[in-house]
């Protein structure tokens, strides 16, 4: 059997849905990245990695490392850049061990730092999407196609499964091999105005209607009678005592005292109606904040995605299968965004436009970059409570409490105090 019939090798069309804003490197770069200089740094290719590893003697610690930190869930703490350092295998101010590791394959690219507006860059100061931000989407729909349906009735059992499934997960991505996009054209990029938009929700009491010539009860510090908008009467004690008034009570008629100030005597209408029917309404309002111009990417590009048919344990079949899978969980990140703009109640106006892209058709199906919140956001409103709670502390610290806060914002598109299209939907084809 040859190497090309072991994998699958396909390119893929990425189309801009909607604006794509990929944050550049800070200075700090991160996990997956080795600092280069003060400007730059080297990404890592996680397979030649191990392979060089393995050459140097050093694979078992390094494995011995990475297993422990799973097992307390503390894998994004693992630091490559002083694993590499610690073993005598980088220093920055040798060039002979950055010219080693670039031609074993450990060092694949160099990316710029950037500020925080700028898309971001290579070592050339080319505007990508790196490969990892794609595997990122890849990962996640991985995670709820294997938990949206499992029920777990004790902690112990999700924990095991869990670290289990994220160990394969790990296994399998071994096999997936994702390209960073061609050079994005610079005509593509431009600047975006971006808001984050929070929901906030609120309980109001709504009274019953009145009819001309009709009251109502309310509590303004004490209890009143409310004639219309304006006149508002305080209510003999004797009365609020013996009738037991109430926010919402609807009064008939009434009669005040010689200096008309205070009801001295009144009528319920219909006591069994008016009482209690006050009503406590969830009013869902919409609120823009923290407006900031970010480049944002609207155009088309490629990159090629690798797998290795063989392993039993690869997720995908093949190119298409997953492809397939990513438009499925697609379409319920769709679902839950329209269903999260529908509950708004006020301002409402503000999210026509949003709201009129997400009752179109959809041909997205991939979702990415900043605004997109795929592991705080996604998840949240698909996965059953107690099991997203319990994914989000299994694979992230600092652990949550029980119940997961649902998230409250959003990050948009935005003009004038209008949300105009949410970010980072993309379409991905097979090219033939």
């Amino acid at each position: 059997m040859t190497y090309e019939d072991k994998i699958e090798r396909r390119t893929i069309r990425l189309t801009a849905v909607t604006p794509v804003h990929i944050k550049g490197k800070d200075i700090d770069y991160g996990q997956g990245f080795v600092r280069r200089d003060n400007y730059s740094a080297y990404a890592i290719d996680h397979m030649r990695l191990g392979k060089y590893l393995l050459s140097k003697g050093k694979f078992e610690v390094y494995l011995e490392e990475i297993d422990g930190l799973i097992n307390r869930r503390k894998f994004k703490d693992f630091d490559f850049q002083k694993f590499l350092q610690t073993h005598n295998l980088y220093n920055i101010n040798n060039p002979e061990t950055h010219r080693e590791l670039i031609d074993a394959g450990v060092f694949k690219a160099i990316v710029g730092s950037t500020n925080n507006k700028q898309f971001v860059r290579d070592g050339m100061l080319r505007a990508f999407i790196p490969g990892s931000t794609i595997k990122g989407f890849i990962r996640v729909a991985c995670i709820y196609e294997h938990f949206k349906n499992k029920v777990f009735l004790k902690w112990e059992e999700f924990e095991n499964e869990i670290r289990d499934y994220d160990k394969s997960l790990i296994d399998s991505f071994r096999f997936i091999s994702v390209t960073d996009s061609r050079e994005l054209d610079i005509q593509s990029i431009k600047d975006e105005t971006v808001s984050i938009v929070s929901r906030n929700i609120r309980e109001e009491t709504v009274l019953p209607k009145t009819e001309e010539g009709e009251g109502r009860i309310i509590e303004f510090g004490k209890i009143k009678l409310q004639i219309g908008d304006t006149r508002f009467y305080d209510i003999d004690e004797s009365l609020t005592n013996r009738f037991r008034l109430k926010t919402g009570v609807v009064i008939s008629s009434y009669k005040l005292d010689s200096k008309g100030k205070k009801v001295i005597d009144l009528t319920i209408k219909d006591e069994n109606i008016s009482r209690g029917q006050s009503d406590l309404v969830k009013i869902v309002a919409l609120n823009f904040k923290s407006d900031e111009d970010l480049e944002c990417f609207n155009g088309e590009t490629e990159f090629d995605i690798i797998l290795n048919k063989n392993p039993a344990n690869t997720p995908f079949k093949s190119i298409e299968n997953l492809i397939h899978v990513l438009d499925s969980f697609s379409k319920n990140i769709w679902d839950l965004e329209t269903k999260y703009l529908s509950q708004i109640t006020e301002n409402a106006n503000n999210i026509e436009k949003i709201k009129k892209f997400y009752d179109g058709k959809r041909i997205a199906n991939a979702r990415i970059g900043f605004g997109t919140g795929l592991i705080s956001k996604t998840p949240d409103g698909i996965l059953e409570e107690t099991v997203l709670t319990e994914l989000v502390n299994a694979l992230f610290q600092p652990m949550k409490p029980m119940p997961h806060t649902r998230p409250k914002s959003r990050k948009v598109i935005s003009s004038s105090s209008e949300a105009v299209l949410p970010l980072g939907w993309i379409k991905l084809d097979i090219k033939p």
